[in-house]
C-alpha cells in the first residue's frame, strides 16, 4: 500500500479541546502509510461571495492543504475495505473515550 495524505480540521482553536484530543487519538492508531496534517482554520476569515474571485492568503493556503492530500476517492476494493475496518476500529476506541469522559 502507498503512502497516503490525510489533512484534518480540528473544530475549536483551543490546545485541550476534546476534538484535538481525539485527531491525536485516530493519527496514534492509523498505519504508518497514514501522513497526517493538521489543516488550520483559525485564520479564515468569514466566507463572502465578494472573495470568490480573488481568495483572502488564507484561503488560498486552506485550498492548497486540501488540494495535497489525498481526492477522498478509493478506487480499489483492498484499500476501502481497510479503510472500513480501520474507522469501525477508531469509532469503538472513541465510544471507549466518550463513556469515560465526565458529562455535564
Amino acid at each position: 500500500m502507498g503512502q497516503f495524505n490525510v489533512g484534518y480540521f480540528v473544530g475549536s482553536l483551543s490546545s485541550t479541546s476534546i476534538n484535538r484530543t481525539l485527531s491525536q487519538a485516530l493519527i496514534k492508531l492509523a498505519p504508518p502509510e497514514f501522513v497526517f496534517s493538521e489543516i488550520p482554520i483559525g485564520n479564515l476569515p468569514l466566507y463572502s461571495p465578494d472573495f470568490d474571485s480573488d481568495y483572502p492568503p488564507a484561503a488560498q493556503s486552506l485550498k492548497d492543504a486540501l488540494a495535497y492530500t489525498e481526492s477522498g476517492e478509493v478506487t480499489d476494493e483492498a484499500t476501502a475495505g481497510f479503510l472500513r475496518n480501520f474507522m469501525a476500529e477508531f469509532h469503538t476506541h472513541v465510544e471507549r473515550v466518550l463513556t469515560v469522559i465526565p458529562r455535564p
